[in-house]
């Protein structure tokens, strides 16, 4: 069948049932390859689909592993990766560690007396959170024996890779992961293509060749959506905007998989907050006798010691709205106290944390669109 011809499934299929326990209860696949795939947290469903399936994908270290210490937001992150390196007899030991550990005033003693070698952290954020911790305390020669580091969840940017280099032993390799929860791991991260590409700020990885993928609705600039070839399944969009290249690397990798971002800005990260464009319609959905039109602009500002976010609400006001005493500062209130940002938080509370600005609100007679209405992105720091 020809690519022109396939079938695709979209992320709103995924989340109406349960696939592949018939060929579980009959055994057709060993236990030990089950495993359950949700949609991306971002849809807020829980499970979707399981499938059974293994993934191994290329590292750049050769070298004997010894000590994995893993590091997640909570016990489930964390000791579900770990259940699946107790089979990996490389490593002699293996610790780990959640969110609530990384902050405890006696991380350095604990680093210090494992000693890791290579080490597994997701997301980005507690990465960043873990080593300005150990920074902060002088005692980042704790990782001296640090080989690799291996990131999953969401993809960074090429600077803060740059601002997490500075910070470990020279030589340690960094390998970010790029998939998500319903399809699996999709490609990961390669130093020579850094090298080769410097002036792509893009993230560029190379696409796992146990992964069947291609880019469907491709524009003039050969960027498309991408699709995953997921077992027993098929077809499924993904929604991130990608280009796929044929080079060859000096790695002897020969696909080149560059990521341009979300094609609808469907969710936002910013400063370890998740901003998702459906609960955003869920607050203004309640404001439509304030609000005609709307968009939110995030951004991050970076110091080099923290890294806080800012939320700008962008309005077109009604006549009611306008009637309001402070109308800007209305609109503030209510956004910060209904729009949750983590299972736990609302806007409100991370403000209050010294986490993000104050939200900002202008007020504008128009919001000028193209040919799709993006109420939601992401853009550059702003001192305006």
């Amino acid at each position: 069948m020809s690519k022109e011809n396939l079938q695709y499934i979209e992320k709103e299929e995924l989340t109406q049932g349960v696939c592949n326990l018939k060929l579980y209860t009959e055994h057709v696949y060993p236990v030990e390859q089950l495993q359950f795939r949700a949609t991306s947290g971002t849809s807020g469903r829980g499970v979707a689909l399981m499938v059974a399936r293994s993934v191994t994908y290329k590292r750049f270290s050769n070298a004997p592993r010894h000590a994995l210490l893993r590091i997640g937001l909570s016990n489930t992150n964390v000791f579900g990766g770990l259940n699946m390196c107790m089979h990996d007899l490389t490593f002699k030991r293996v610790s780990a560690l959640t969110a609530a550990d990384i902050v405890r005033s006696d991380l350095a003693a604990i680093i210090r007396s494992f000693k890791p070698t290579e080490l597994q952290i997701a997301p980005f954020a507690l990465l960043r959170t873990f080593l300005h911790n150990l920074r902060d305390s002088g005692a980042l020669d704790a990782l001296n024996d640090l080989r690799s580091i291996d990131i999953s969840g969401e993809y960074t940017t090429r600077e803060e890779f740059q601002k997490i280099r500075s910070l470990l032993p020279k030589g340690t390799i960094l390998v970010n992961d790029y998939g998500m929860g319903e399809v699996g791991m999709i490609a990961y991260s390669c130093p020579l293509l850094e090298e080769s590409h410097a002036d792509i700020s893009h993230p560029l990885l190379h696409p796992l060749s146990s992964v069947p993928i291609h880019i469907t609705d491709v524009n003039e600039y050969s960027i498309g959506n991408l699709a995953v070839q997921i077992p027993d399944i098929g077809w499924y969009k993904t929604g991130d905007a990608a280009q796929l290249i044929e080079e060859q690397c000096g790695c002897g990798e020969k696909m080149t998989l560059i990521v341009h971002g979300r094609l609808d800005y469907d969710w936002v990260s910013c400063a370890g907050a998740l901003i998702v464009r459906s609960v955003v319609d869920e607050v203004f959905n309640t404001l439509t006798k304030e609000v005609a039109d709307y968009r939110i602009e995030v951004s991050e500002l970076d110091d080099g010691v923290t890294v806080r976010g800012r939320i700008h609400v962008i309005v077109v006001p009604t006549e009611n709205l306008q009637k309001e005493p402070c109308p800007e500062e209305y609109i503030a209130n209510i956004i910060n106290r209904s729009l949750q940002v983590s299972q736990s938080h609302t806007l409100d509370d991370l403000i209050r944390k010294g986490m993000f600005f104050p939200t900002r609100v202008s007020f504008v007679p128009e919001i000028t669109q193209g040919s799709k209405r993006i109420p939601l992105k992401k853009v550059p720091w702003s001192d305006e």
